[in-house]
Order: C-alpha cells, then structure tokens, then sequence
C-alpha cells in the first residue's frame, strides 16, 4: 500500500521482486546479474528484446545529415514528464547548434503545455502507425531516448535496425 509507495525506488524494486513469482529479463547478462543477486533460475524467465526486422530496416536511408545540413533528431513515444521531454528541450537550447527535432507521439496535458514552450526547430506528430514510423526514422539522423522511466524503449531497437544512432540516458527505469 502506501509504505510501498513511500519507499525510495531501490527498495521498492527490491520488494517487488521479492514479491514476484516469475521475474522477466531480457538478454544472459540480464538472466546472469539475477542469478548472481541470488535468484533461483527457476524464478527467471529469459525473453529476449527483439524487432520485426521485415518492418524496421535501413534499406533505402539516406545518409547524412538533411540537405540543410542541420542535424534531424527524433524521439518517438508518449511525451510527458516522465519520458524526460523537459529536460530534451533543455538539451536543444545549450547546444545551439543545428539541430531540428521531430517528436511523435501522443501528449498529455503538460506535454502540451511543453510542445507550446518548444523552440521553432521542434515539430511535433500525433501517433502514427508502424510502417509510417519505419519512414519517419529513415527520414532522420539519431534517435534521442531521455526517459526517466523505461528500462528499455522498443523505439531504440527499431530505430537501430533503421540504421540510426541512438542517444539515450543512463538513469532510467
């Protein structure tokens, strides 16, 4: 209940995976760093992270930066505070650089209210469907990912099997 909420976050995972019958991980190393935590094996199951490569591939991307020669950035997913949407707008304003950045997703309220506060240079999308998305991120040069709460974006990998970079952080979820 509320005690669990009121826990710092590494104690809350803790207690979760206590609590659970079955953990899910997603690669050996994953599998191996519980084992090693203390897990039994027969309370892991090994679901690798994967992508539907007939749908996400980088045949027919064009390289480089666009004709402008200004770079194009992209995130894709919900765009909230949690996703780490402010702290990407601060990112774009330091660099002062070249950079256009395309955000597609659906936004609540206060991702609203941070797409109204955006610099020219960011342009934002409703949801699309899978095949519109392969094309936005051929269309673009790096995926950014700064959420504060995935442990894992699916968006990464398919922006990978396009053939673009990813950025992301190292203190999420």
């Amino acid at each position: 209940g509320q005690a669990y909420l009121a826990a710092p976050i590494p104690q809350r995972k803790l207690r979760t995976y206590e609590l659970a019958d079955v953990l899910v991980t997603h690669s050996a190393i994953h599998t191996r760093s519980f084992v090693e935590a203390g897990v039994p094996c027969d309370r892991i199951f090994e679901c690798p992270l994967w992508v539907d490569t007939d749908l996400f591939h980088a045949e027919g991307r064009p390289s480089g930066a666009g004709s402008s020669g200004r770079l194009r950035a992209l995130f894709a997913g919900r765009v909230n505070v949690l996703k780490g949407i402010p702290w990407l707008g601060d990112a774009l304003r330091r660099v002062q650089a070249d950079v256009d950045l395309t955000v597609v997703g659906t936004a609540d309220a206060k991702g609203r209210e941070l797409l109204g506060r955006a610099p020219a240079n960011v342009t934002w999308h409703p949801p699309v469907t899978k095949p519109e998305l392969r094309a936005i991120y051929q269309r673009h040069d790096v995926l950014v990912l700064p959420s504060l709460m995935d442990t894992f974006g699916s968006v990464a990998l398919e922006a990978m099997a396009c053939g673009l970079p990813v950025v992301g952080v190292d203190e999420g979820g």
